[in-house]
């Protein structure tokens, strides 16, 4: 996994130039293809050394869907004041690869989330990592759709940042940016303690001030101040909110397109059923009558053999009683020749006696001839 090859680069407070190619080779080699691995991305690149950002979304060999850097925006944590000057750099990153409409976006919803009531200090040191990419980044051009109030908060952000880093490099960076954007009259590039409550101060206890009755009234910039940092606040909250409503309806359709999917499948499993079903009622209907059919079979089979039987029986008493038949004929015919054949039998021999036989014999085969036996 590509987050088991970035642990050792994590685990150091800071990357060297051969270490921050390192880790651009491994995240420019790698599809994040989920929100949860987008998640992961901005988590690291929120831990990582600022130029390890700043080379991953300007790198001329990664392109980038709109999708994609639109999700990123969506998730990427702005609450956090400590890690402000990642998120700077990443501004600067994404309008630098011609990402302006992120950048302006990201950097709104920096602004909303954290420029309401006492300012943290770290938001200010963010802007410390910001100074070497000159005063022609994003973060202190002309921003465009943005309201006046937004603007405001903006300003007097970078007006705080000045004082608090009060560094020449900076000045002439949020000098530039009060130029372009037409604030210079408003702040002069510095607040002045003297004339304006700043942000950090405008939710201190006080700033309450007594009229008449004592009922503690809010001056007008305190309110517009509050009212600011609300309203900001919101717009945030609905950014993130849309970004999840349109996740989800993007969810939504895959899931419909599955569901259709499923359901034509379903009809489809449903009408080969009915085919099947029909078969195996054909099939046994068919069973059915050739079982019929060897059942009438074999009542004719057994027909049959009684018949047979039957035929066989009245043949084989009619055969018996005609061979009885020729039996009695045949010894009536011949028991006169029999009758002389004893006489002669123990006789001498003699030619009387032979000639005797002769006829015996002849009169036998005559007799036999009759009845239908011949030689």
């Amino acid at each position: 996994m590509i987050w088991d090859k970035l642990e050792i680069y994590l685990a150091r407070k800071e990357l060297s130039v051969k270490a921050i190619k390192e880790v651009g080779e491994i995240l420019k080699n790698y599809q994040f293809d989920s929100i949860e691995e987008i998640e992961s991305l901005v988590k690291v690149l929120l831990k990582l050394d600022s130029d390890v950002t700043y080379n991953f979304f300007t790198d001329n060999t990664s392109v980038f869907s709109d999708e994609f850097i639109k999700n990123i925006v969506s998730v990427y944590d702005v609450k956090n004041p400590s890690k402000s000057g990642r998120v700077y750099v990443a501004v600067i990153a994404l309008a630098k690869a011609q990402y302006t409409e992120y950048a302006n976006a990201l950097l709104l919803k920096f602004v909303s989330a954290n420029i309401s009531g006492k300012l943290n200090k770290q938001l200010y040191e963010g802007f410390r990592r910001t100074v070497k990419y000159g005063r022609d980044s994003y973060l202190f051009s002309k921003i465009d759709g943005w309201t006046e109030r937004d603007l405001n908060l903006y300003a007097r952000l970078l007006s705080e940042s000045e004082t608090f880093l009060n560094d020449s490099e900076f000045t002439e960076c949020v000098r530039k940016f009060c130029s372009v954007n037409g604030k210079s009259n408003i702040l002069s590039c510095k607040v002045e303690k003297d004339d304006k409550p700043s942000l950090s101060d405008a939710s201190e206890p006080q700033k309450i001030k007594s009229v008449g009755s004592k009922i503690p009234v809010l001056e007008l910039n305190e309110i517009l101040n509050l009212l600011e940092g609300k309203i900001a606040f919101i717009k945030s909250e609905m950014f993130s909110q849309e970004e999840a409503i349109k996740n989800l309806k993007d969810e939504n359709l895959k899931l419909k397109a599955i569901e259709t999917v499923l359901r034509k499948d379903k009809e489809n499993l449903v009408a080969h059923n009915q085919e099947l079903t029909q078969k195996i009622l054909d099939m046994e209907k068919k069973i059915k009558a050739q079982n019929k059919e060897i059942e009438v079979g074999r009542e004719k089979t057994e027909n049959y053999k009684t018949m047979l039987s039957n035929v066989e029986s009245a043949f084989g008493q009619a055969g018996q009683t005609e061979i009885d038949a020729l039996k009695g004929n045949i010894r009536k015919r011949l028991s006169l020749e029999y009758e002389k054949y004893i006489e002669i039998k123990d006789k001498t021999p003699d030619l009387g006696y032979y000639e005797i036989l002769l006829a015996v014999l002849e009169d036998v085969f005559r007799v036999l001839k009759k009845n239908g036996i011949s030689f």
